[in-house]
């Protein structure tokens, strides 16, 4: 099983969005490979390229830890700078979304993006 847990708080006039992806979903194809875990991967690694590709120093910073089966993004911006990473938070919702109504035995969400 896949778990999601996302936290989002603020200090001062920063905003921060916790975001962890930990453990395997179970194979659910009968090929080589592992689709479930792949979609699961693909939306994590492009969450934490676009938080890389955001991340400028000064309004948004990101901060990442990565290793087998787990994934933690965060990412600290001012309040007034939401709006410019809302689309990257709701794509990775979307995604994260479908996959746990595909797939409810295999992808739990704890938190929310809002």
């Amino acid at each position: 099983m896949t778990e999601i847990r996302v936290s989002r708080y603020r200090t001062g006039e920063n905003e921060h969005y916790n975001i962890i992806f930990s453990g395997h979903a179970a194979k659910i194809n009968a090929d080589e490979g592992n689709i479930l875990c792949s979609a699961v991967s693909m939306l994590s690694q492009t969450f934490l390229q676009c938080a890389r590709d955001l991340d400028n120093g000064k309004t948004i910073i990101h901060d990442e830890d990565m290793e087998n089966g787990y994934l933690r993004v965060k990412v600290v911006y001012p309040a007034n700078r939401r709006r410019f990473i809302l689309g990257q938070i709701a794509f990775l919702e979307t995604g994260i979304r479908l996959l746990q109504e595909a797939y409810p035995d295999q992808i739990h969400m704890v938190g929310d993006f809002n």
